[in-house]
């Protein structure tokens, strides 16, 4: 004993050690020192194995002590300050256990704490409970941000209450989700009361704080008097601007006069849906769907109206690439149907000509001997001789020795150009070819090279065209048609910065240069060209849907975008562009050699 500590003598380490030869440890509070003290004690062995005695260790642990202890105090007075609160508050880890409740919460569910600590909604709610939210809070462990839904449930009693959840993830020292943290308001009371309490501002505020879609009302000359969050996203503009705004302040001329013709159906009680385009500060296009309500004063004056404001952005993205999707599917069906009709009979053609080439090889073989027979029958006399130089006569009238010269190469550039025709066309094939839907080793230079001779009338007329092709680049995960979709836009897109400053048959031509190299996580490819580069204000919004600089009906928008969802979303790589100082612009693609899971 030491100092006579508050222990029994059974507890005692030392005694404890001369029993069983184990290390053994043991808080003790001295009241001598007034002090915790942690006593661990260490077996001494003679070199026979018998124990000749034992080493101990004392160590203060008071302020490890106070400090648990001030833990402790300040956990019941958290638990105590939670039970003041009187909504139902719970606590969830990550594996959907309940960590803690108030009070509210176990009168509420006619539970007692301890009946739902370590226990999941499941296993310790009763049966009868409609709705236990699961899904919601997946959902709010997923995105880290405040969920809120209503349902039904019944507690231990069976009786049945309305509610509404409010759940939110937690987070752990690393950032990571580590638990969810969940209000429960009972509202039984002010559903029975709702249409006294409908024109409730709080509650009014709630749900426009929490709507998905963008909310706004205006006066009867369109100021805005009240918008959400939401809206604020879809428009762009901070909520200082918005809230001294017109609602027209952030439309162009067209969608002006959109609004003028649905207001004054608005001011005979319209209520007609219809689709609006904003204009962002950032200059960017939001595609929305205006949902109106009128609102009229107790005389049935016109005093403005609601609108909800659904975005249709991503709809209309995806309308506008499933409609040039089919309409590339089309081309390409069409162009691998051409390819195969003109590769059947170019077969035939360079067969022949090359049939022709071997057997004008042999006449020449023969017209040579019968020149050296015509020159001997020259030296006869009589018929013979009149015949040899009838012969030689004509071989002077066809130039003989032109053609002799000459066919060998009008056939050997006909070959070349069969050549050529042979490349377009399995070019084409492999181009339009859909390949497979799930991702495979895709040979980028291959792919790189089909797409240069199918696209060559898009830059021939304004460019040359250089490749650097690593001979030794890995193939990497991807799908190979949306990938030479990728290469062909940035080509046609240079082709087209090209043309903008290049006079056909007057300036001389640029150069798109293609290099391709790999580097430690995958491969890269550069898209150069000598245009006139991208200016600032463009380049921050290049990628966007349906961004373009060209003037209307020359361009969609779309091509730079595809290019950057097929790299960046759909193979988890990276597109850029840069600005060269020599002049002109580079895009440049990254792709992984690994690709990463959804």
């Amino acid at each position: 004993m030491l100092h006579g500590c508050d222990k029994s003598f059974e507890t005692c380490p030392h005694t404890r050690l001369i029993k069983d030869g184990q290390q053994h440890s043991q808080e003790f509070f001295d009241p001598v020192l007034g002090v915790d003290m942690l006593v661990t004690t260490s077996p001494l062995w003679r070199p026979d194995g018998k124990l000749m005695g034992s080493v101990h260790v004392a160590r203060d642990i008071s302020q490890l002590k106070n400090a648990e202890k001030a833990v402790q105090e300040q956990l019941r007075f958290l638990q105590m300050l939670v039970d003041t609160i009187p909504h139902p508050i719970f606590f969830k880890d990550k594996d959907g256990l309940f960590t803690g409740c108030n009070r509210a919460f176990e009168l509420l569910m006619g539970l007692s704490r301890q009946d739902v600590l370590g226990r999941t909604a499941r296993q310790a709610l009763p049966e009868g409970v409609l709705d236990l939210g699961e899904s919601n809070e997946r959902q709010a462990m997923a995105k880290g941000s405040t969920i809120s839904y209503e349902t039904r449930l019944a507690n231990a009693a069976g009786e049945k209450r309305d509610v509404i959840f409010n759940v939110v993830a937690y987070k752990d020292a690393e950032g990571q989700p580590a638990g969810l943290v969940g209000s429960i308001l009972d509202i039984t009371e002010q559903r029975a009361a709702a249409r006294e309490l409908r024109q409730s501002e709080e509650r009014y505020r709630t749900l426009i704080e929490t709507l998905s879609e963008g909310l706004v009302v205006v006066d009867e000359n369109l100021n805005i008097k009240l918008f959400n969050p939401r809206f604020i996203e879809l428009v762009g503009y901070p909520a200082d601007v918005v809230k001294k705004a017109n609602f027209t302040d952030f439309l162009d001329d067209e969608n002006k006069a959109v609004v003028g013709a649905q207001y004054e159906k608005r001011k005979k009680g319209g209520r007609d849906s219809y689709e609006l385009a904003f204009t962002r500060q950032d200059g960017g296009k939001v595609y929305t769907l205006i949902s109106p309500k009128p609102i009229f004063d107790a005389s049935g004056v016109f005093k403005g109206s609601y609108a909800l404001v659904t975005d249709l952005t991503e709809r209309k993205i995806l309308e506008s690439q499933l409609m040039q999707a089919q309409k590339l599917e089309a081309i390409g069906q069409l162009a691998a149907g051409i390819a195969h009709e003109i590769n059947t009979p170019a077969q035939f053609v360079s067969s022949n000509t090359r049939f022709l080439e071997e057997s004008f090889a042999d006449l020449t073989r023969l017209c040579q001997a019968y020149s050296a027979l015509g020159q001997a029958a020259l030296a006869a006399d009589g018929e013979l001789a009149a015949l040899a130089r009838a012969a030689q006569e004509l071989a002077q009238e066809i130039d003989h020795d032109y053609l002799i010269e000459e066919i060998p190469k009008a056939i050997g550039s006909s070959l070349e150009g069969l050549g050529r025709v042979a490349k377009i066309v399995q070019s084409m094939k492999e181009f339009a070819h859909p390949g497979r839907d799930d991702f495979s080793p895709v040979d980028i230079n291959k792919a790189i090279e089909n797409t240069v001779t199918v696209a060559r009338n898009e830059w021939k007329y304004v460019s040359d065209l250089e490749t650097d092709l690593d001979p030794d680049l890995p193939h990497v995960p991807g799908l190979v048609a949306e990938l030479n979709q990728v290469f062909l836009n940035i080509i046609v897109n240079a082709a087209q910065a090209l043309a903008g400053v290049i006079r056909e048959g007057v300036d001389e031509k640029g150069l798109i240069r293609i290099s391709t190299r790999a580097t430690a996580t995958g491969v890269e490819v550069r898209i150069c060209d000598s245009g006139p580069g991208i200016p600032e204000h463009v380049g921050r919004k290049i990628f966007d849907p349906f961004f373009t600089t060209k003037e209307p009906g020359k361009g969609t928008g779309q091509g730079l975008s595809i290019a950057y969802r097929v790299v960046a979303e759909r193979h988890k790589g990276a597109l850029n562009y840069e600005n060269r100082p020599e002049g002109g612009a580079c895009f440049v693609i990254n792709l992984p050699l690994v690709r990463e899971e959804d």
